[in-house]
């Protein structure tokens, strides 16, 4: 839907000037920008730092930062290998809804994506973790 997450490309800077104060001091400065390419358009997800650490027997307690974004709601996956999605990609088969602090069946040294979707179940956010299991 033309939704991305980051603009890539390779540039020069060139002609620095620094605009007045000495050469120790912080100063303003102006300077070109050149673009090396054509740019590269990237829908990878903004990402979250999820930790995983032992809750109850079979279970792991995850952490999630930054907070969850008003509105949305997090979903999970864990598996031996577990990929996470593109920016913006529904998420409903095969994700499970998660409140945030609940315990999480999983199996240590598996993996475990967390993603944040928006209301209509689009990905948001999403980070990965290696499973700890109680």
């Amino acid at each position: 839907d033309g939704t991305y997450n980051s603009i890539t490309c390779p540039c020069t800077f060139c002609n620095l000037v620094e605009m007045a104060g000495a050469s120790t001091d912080g100063s303003n400065f102006s300077a070109e920008l050149r673009l090396n390419g054509a740019p590269t358009l990237s829908d990878t997800l903004p990402e979250l730092k999820v930790v995983s650490v032992a809750g109850t027997a079979g279970k792991t307690l995850i952490y999630v930062n930054p907070a969850l974004t008003g509105g949305n709601t997090y979903v999970y996956k864990t598996a031996a290998s577990v990929d996470l999605p593109a920016l913006d990609t529904v998420l409903t088969a095969g994700w499970t809804a998660w409140n945030g602090a609940a315990e999480i069946t999983a199996t240590t040294g598996h993996k475990i994506a967390i993603v944040e979707i928006n209301a209509t179940n689009k990905a948001a956010k999403g980070g990965l973790a290696t499973v700890t299991a109680g």
